[in-house]
């Protein structure tokens, strides 16, 4: 690796978010989560709903 690269402020973003987060799993975009939140809100319903 560079030495420079590791001063670099979008590497040290980088090696920040992925030991914040596992690299396999990306973070959601907002539209994602909001699809993701109204899925699970959905199958809540149906679920508490009796036959």
């Amino acid at each position: 690796a560079l030495p420079g690269a590791l001063s670099s402020p979008l590497s040290q973003k980088a090696s920040g978010r992925s030991a914040l987060d596992p690299p396999a799993v990306p973070q959601p975009k907002p539209r994602q989560r909001r699809a993701i939140a109204f899925r699970i809100r959905i199958t809540c319903e149906i679920s508490r709903t009796p036959p």
